[in-house]
């Protein structure tokens, strides 16, 4: 949909036009209230690195949305919705499973789903809330990570978790993993309550 603002248009294309496809949900979708719990895998030694990305994701994350949502690690899974973290378990389909060549496997080093090694993609309820208790965030291909990751890829995956369903130029396609437009569409999402149409949200910008 073509709107005045390239943001919202981003934003209606990625989260609004996406759960009205799937689900039949009219407006925003995203996660309730001013915090979204972060559980994180304890990492084998290869993932160690990432670990730290993931932590560095989630500064940067309460920085540039702050006042709007904020991330916060927990230590314990299952007893609220929460983004959970897990290294090693991205999805790869079948034919790649023994594929080392990570020229081949660049798209498959990360993925968000509602289960660990699954390619299932997360969906919102009803109330305009992401649908399964938690949403994994998976991060590297096997135990032994031949294919590392970098921020900018952990942060775009937050992106998805956070309720950017579709990339949009900015957000993935040939533009980058992320970009401003993806902090402002973030910024716009969680400027306002779940379920907000598109004609009442208002356009925000994230903190520089």
């Amino acid at each position: 949909m073509t709107t005045a603002s390239p943001i919202l248009g981003f934003l209606d294309d990625s989260n609004i036009q996406y759960a009205m496809q799937h689900v039949g949900v009219a407006g925003t979708w995203r996660w309730p209230g001013a915090t979204v719990p972060v559980w994180i895998r304890r990492p084998s030694l290869q993932y160690a690195h990432e670990a730290q990305l993931v932590r560095q994701a989630i500064q940067e994350i309460n920085r540039r949305l702050t006042g709007r949502i904020e991330l916060q690690e927990t230590p314990r899974i299952g007893l609220t919705s929460c983004i959970a973290v897990s290294f090693g378990t991205a999805y790869r389909p079948e034919e790649l499973r023994a594929e080392t060549d990570c020229r081949k496997l660049w798209g498959y080093r990360a993925n968000v789903s509602n289960a660990i090694g699954a390619c299932d993609r997360v969906i919102p309820d009803e109330h305009g809330h992401p649908e399964c208790l938690v949403t994994w965030l998976n991060i590297g291909i096997g135990q032994d990570n031949p294919c590392k990751v970098d921020l900018d890829i952990v942060l775009h995956e937050f992106g998805h978790a956070l309720g950017l369903a579709e990339h949009f130029e900015g957000f993935g396609l040939q533009s980058g993993a992320i970009s401003e437009d993806f902090w402002d569409v973030l910024a716009t999402l969680y400027n306002d309550r779940p379920l907000t149409p598109l004609a009442a949200i208002r356009p925000a910008k994230a903190a520089p």
